[in-house]
């Protein structure tokens, strides 16, 4: 088999896979809010919504503080990191593939 083919399926196998991680890393943060907001009043409810990069430490941290046994903020980061991994290899495979189709579309 070609090399470029074995390439072009590593990239696509792990641009899924970051998929799945971002959609996985998305359902630990709402299962989190979900559980943060079961013991708060409703005036002071982490949106579900309406989300920042500050929000989400400040998530883990309130969590944390109410259920220093649970994993869910382990198994938030752990998809977070997986997810980033994935990505740098799909770069890495599909980056040159990426510029040679580009190039052809615009070339005369």
């Amino acid at each position: 088999m070609n090399t470029r083919i074995i390439q072009i399926i590593i990239g696509a196998v792990a641009l899924g896979g970051a998929l799945i991680c971002g959609i996985r890393w998305n359902g630990f943060m709402m299962r989190m809010i979900g559980e943060i907001n079961r013991t708060k009043p409703p005036k002071d409810y982490f949106p579900y919504l309406t989300f920042s990069f500050f929000q989400m430490f400040r998530v883990r941290n309130e969590y944390r503080r109410l259920y220093p046994d649970g994993r869910l903020h382990v198994s938030m980061w752990r998809m977070c990191y997986l997810g980033m991994i994935c990505l740098i290899v799909a770069y890495a495979c599909l980056a040159q593939t990426a510029n040679l189709i580009i190039a052809r579309m615009f070339s005369g």
